[in-house]
């Protein structure tokens, strides 16, 4: 989640420096612009991240967990209200194609 926020700054500094540039994206191209930067940039964070979390001894160890987490009877229910409702709204928008 702490991600997120940097994701939209770094779309804002792209979106400047193509401005800069005196570039006006229209469309897909546009887009395509703004994306490309943005996953390049978004894939070299990533990257930094994993080595400074490796280098601190941050490692892919399997885990251990003091208590078995088990599914208790409202969260089927939860599943079962979701299940009904995402089949409600296909339904409704495919409808007409029936």
């Amino acid at each position: 989640m702490t991600l997120i926020p940097g994701l939209f700054r770094e779309k804002d500094t792209i979106t400047k420096a193509q401005a800069a540039r005196g570039y006006k994206p229209r469309g897909m191209k546009g887009f395509t612009a703004l994306v490309v930067p943005l996953m390049n940039r978004s894939l070299k964070r990533v990257d930094e991240l994993s080595d400074a979390l490796e280098s601190r001894c941050f490692h892919s160890k399997r885990r251990y967990y003091y208590y078995r987490q088990t599914l208790a009877n409202r969260d089927y229910v939860a599943v079962g209200i979701y299940v009904v409702l995402a089949g409600v709204v296909l339904f409704v928008r495919f409808e007409a194609r029936f």
